[in-house]
């Protein structure tokens, strides 16, 4: 995990800036064809019930990919 997390930092710090994670999400989902649009209301961090909207999504798709 330590390793994995030292990747993720030097990745940020040399070839990806760092993003909202709700932005990032959203990008994953058009990315990989989803189809789930999650409406934040122009929000950086939403409301609790919809970053559970978030996890739902990518519960459903684990479940689909194992």
């Amino acid at each position: 995990g330590f390793k994995t997390l030292k990747l993720i930092h030097h990745l940020r710090d040399t070839a990806y800036h760092q993003i909202n994670m709700f932005d990032a999400l959203d990008r994953f989902f058009i990315k990989t064809d989803v189809g789930e649009q999650i409406e934040r209301k122009g929000k950086k961090i939403p409301e609790l019930s919809i970053q559970k909207e978030y996890l739902q999504v990518l519960k459903d798709l684990v479940k689909q990919k194992v």
